[in-house]
């Protein structure tokens, strides 16, 4: 089911801008984050194409408009604050000014977290805003992130070297089969575009 909601009816911060988180709709990867103000959005809407407000230049910036490096737009949602949005579109070459396909290239190292800490936070998080069809799957993902914790503490074990992969992807699976049912993404909805 597809929301509508005015412009107004969206939480604009202080400055009149709101987070615009934009990705890919085919490849699903994050592009950049960029703001929006209320004249940039109807722009977008109107366009099907992505025009932001710079902070730094403190003017209207239409993606692609120097670059040609356009950005189509398939779907803008809201999330459950009104205070932020997903733009889904279809690039025309990198997002990043530094001709990168994504501004977010870099990654910071996680010092101290292991992957059964991120599996288990991942499972807890989902498992609290899943239906009880789908805690079933949360609870199997919990199931494979313990066992997992159990095998990498025998590391040595060449058993658990194999059973590794296996968990990654059954864990993956769970997570795949919340994400397909909604579960994440109840608290998301669509603007026309």
């Amino acid at each position: 089911m597809t929301l509508t909601v005015n412009i107004e009816a969206l939480r604009f911060d202080e400055n009149g801008l709101i987070p615009a988180i934009v990705q890919d709709a085919v490849s699903k990867e994050v592009l950049t984050l960029a703001y929006m103000n209320k004249e940039s959005l109807a722009k977008s809407l109107e366009t099907k194409e992505t025009w932001f407000w710079s902070r730094s230049r403190q003017e209207l910036w239409h993606k692609g408009a120097t670059s040609g490096h356009t950005q189509r737009i398939v779907s803008i949602k809201y999330d459950c604050d009104k205070d932020a949005l997903v733009v889904l579109v279809v690039p025309q070459g990198p997002a990043c000014h530094t001709g990168s396909y994504s501004c977010f290239a870099g990654q910071l190292t996680t010092v101290g977290i292991t992957a059964s800490d991120e599996a288990s936070a991942a499972t807890e998080a989902n498992a609290s805003t899943a239906t009880e069809t789908d805690a079933r799957a949360a609870a199997g993902s919990g199931i494979a992130a313990a066992t997992e914790s159990s095998i990498l503490a025998k590391e040595k074990n060449t058993i658990g070297c194999l059973f590794r992969p296996f968990l990654h992807f059954e864990r993956a699976g769970a997570v795949d089969r919340l994400t397909r049912s909604g579960a994440p993404g109840r608290r998301l909805h669509h603007l026309s575009v």
